[in-house]
């Protein structure tokens, strides 16, 4: 009795293991979300009216014609979703402010958070 349990035991657990790698799979989209909120150099308040925007990298095939843009809302926040995953650069703009650049990559199935603080022009 014992000799038949094992055996079934071991294929119980194979086919369990090879369901929650198909599902887990499956469930991945290729997409991925960021958020975060702009604010001003010394300032505790977000910046109303920000450009926020993401610029798939030229040299990707994955990305290399995508362009996304969100603006911020009046507390400072920013949103974008159902991003490729890929290579891009992250531009922030304001008036009266400094522009911000910095290289992101977006991992599939993933929502990143990234908080800017831009500098008063003419500093």
């Amino acid at each position: 009795m014992n000799r038949l349990i094992r055996p079934l035991g071991s294929v119980l657990a194979c086919a369990m293991l090879f369901h929650c790698v198909t599902a887990s799979a499956s469930a991945q989209s290729g997409r991925a979300y960021i958020e975060g909120y702009v604010i001003g150099d010394g300032e505790l308040h977000g910046i109303a009216g920000a450009t926020v925007e993401l610029v798939g990298d030229p040299s990707s095939p994955n990305v290399g014609n995508v362009k996304m843009a969100a603006t911020t809302d009046a507390d400072g926040k920013y949103a974008m979703t159902e991003i490729p995953h890929g290579p891009y650069t992250l531009r922030v703009t304001a008036a009266g402010y400094r522009p911000y650049e910095i290289p992101i990559y977006m991992l599939s199935d993933n929502q990143t958070k990234l908080h800017v603080r831009l500098e008063k022009a003419g500093r």
